[in-house]
């Protein structure tokens, strides 16, 4: 059974105790927040992209900081957390370890909007691959944006106090610090605030298809005709399709064979080793 996987959700309930926002929030706060997404139904392995659109809701310019390596984690500002609730509205737990260990510099951080002015958060929507995909059932998510940070290190990553403290005497901070000088001085053009979105429901359902005896076959099939060995093999059940390995584990000529779960189309078929 897939489990649902969101990137930041594991620290979901400790971040969102401390970012005092309620829905509806942002119509007292100079800039709004809504989500949507393609589609209402999913099927179990689907890509699920979720467009993040902030609106500037006052008459003079905001400047905004865009999602940084870590934000959707809760590892640094800003925080950019997706909350997803089940059918009975208990939070999804990310039980997946992660790595606390981000990089500093802010990538194309800072910009602002004129008033009225929209942008998208995520160029392309924020996207919860195949690997990390919902199980079947409906789910309400909602996203939360914050700047409200109580220490200037929370913007670089949650360091350590004393590590954050000595920086100026690492080596790794001292090539940073004309940077981090920049990056504090627009840090202090964005307006502190703690906005939420509107909730959006999603559903996702089960795949119907071809078994994965099938699959196998087919792929046999398809080395038979192509000359490749056919040993070795392994199965990858990935939601939507299925993808089916030969020679695995070793070097040499291993082959690639991705089978549509729903159709038995051949998507791909290429040989993957040195």
């Amino acid at each position: 059974m897939y489990k649902r996987y969101l990137v930041g959700a594991i620290f979901l309930a400790a971040i969102l105790a401390l970012i005092p926002f309620s829905y509806g929030q942002e119509a007292q706060a100079p800039i709004g927040v809504s989500i949507s997404t393609d589609r209402d139904v999913y099927v179990a392995g689907e890509p699920i992209r979720i467009n993040v659109q902030l609106t500037n809701n006052s008459a003079k310019r905001v400047w905004i900081v865009k999602p940084q390596e870590g934000s959707e984690q809760g590892f640094r500002y800003p925080y950019c957390i997706f909350e997803i609730l089940d059918e009975k509205g208990v939070p999804v737990q990310d039980d997946s370890p992660a790595c606390k260990t981000v990089d500093p510099v802010f990538k194309d951080g800072f910009f602002y909007l004129k008033p009225g002015q929209g942008v998208s958060l995520y160029k392309g929507g924020y996207r919860i691959d195949e690997a990390k995909t919902l199980p079947q059932g409906e789910y309400t998510i909602i996203f939360s944006y914050s700047t409200e940070a109580a220490k200037e290190s929370q913007w670089y990553g949650l360091y350590a106090d004393d590590f954050w403290a000595a920086r100026n005497k690492d080596p790794f901070w001292k090539k940073r610090a004309g940077k981090i000088k920049d990056f504090n001085k627009s840090i202090r053009k964005v307006p502190r605030l703690s906005i939420a979105s509107n909730p959006i429901t999603i559903k996702v359902v089960g795949v119907t298809g071809i078994p994965k005896e099938e699959a196998l076959k087919i792929a046999q099939e398809v080395c038979e005709k192509e000359g490749w060995e056919w040993r070795g093999v392994n199965v990858v059940d990935n939601g939507t399709y299925w993808d089916i390995n030969t020679n695995w584990g070793s070097l040499g000529s291993n082959a690639l064979i991705r089978i549509d779960k729903r159709t038995g189309e051949v998507l791909e078929k290429h040989l993957t080793g040195p």
